[in-house]
């Protein structure tokens, strides 16, 4: 017997956003999310001075999902093994402290791993990883620690995938 995933409502597929580095315009990124029903993961750097500088995360990202993006923004496929570690565990500590909760998410900066970063990350106790090269597909994907999104926001088909 096949097990299918679905979402509220019984539907088989679901929209959602990945945006990252935490930006000035996230607040209002958000508002119009919750506004209009749209889940998001924001990646985010937690020693990044744009994250730093927010007087009240929390309250920002507030109906959206959080997500581990590496503490420095670091390339992790150049960095010793001991380093990613550090950039990942220390960045989700950060997180879930300024959060008080739980945080499963990552994202790769510059999409740059190596062989070995995806067990790093289950070490870690991540559940999944996203890239950001464009897979052109609308699936679910076949490996949690190289998901690959359907798009990105400047591609040509962006308006079709919504659709879809």
């Amino acid at each position: 017997m096949a097990i299918y995933p679905i979402f509220p409502g019984g539907k088989r597929r679901a929209f959602t956003l990945s945006v990252d580095d935490a930006w000035p315009q996230d607040r209002q990124l958000v508002q119009l999310m919750n506004k209009y029903g749209i889940k998001g993961t924001f990646n985010i750097n937690s020693d990044d001075r744009r994250f730093t500088d927010i007087p009240d995360p929390k309250e920002v990202y507030k109906g959206q999902e959080i997500a581990v993006h590496g503490l420095t923004h670091a390339y992790l496929d150049r960095v010793a093994p001991q380093t990613a570690t550090y950039e990942i565990i220390k960045d989700r500590e950060n997180l879930e402290k300024v959060f008080g909760g739980a945080v499963r998410g990552f994202a790769y900066p510059y999409t740059a791993f190596n062989h070995d970063t995806p067990q790093l990350l289950k070490n870690c106790g991540l559940a999944y990883a996203r890239t950001a090269t464009c897979s052109g597909r609308i699936t679910m994907p076949s490996d949690w620690y190289r998901w690959h999104p359907t798009c990105d926001h400047k591609s040509e088909k962006l308006m079709d995938y919504c659709k879809d």
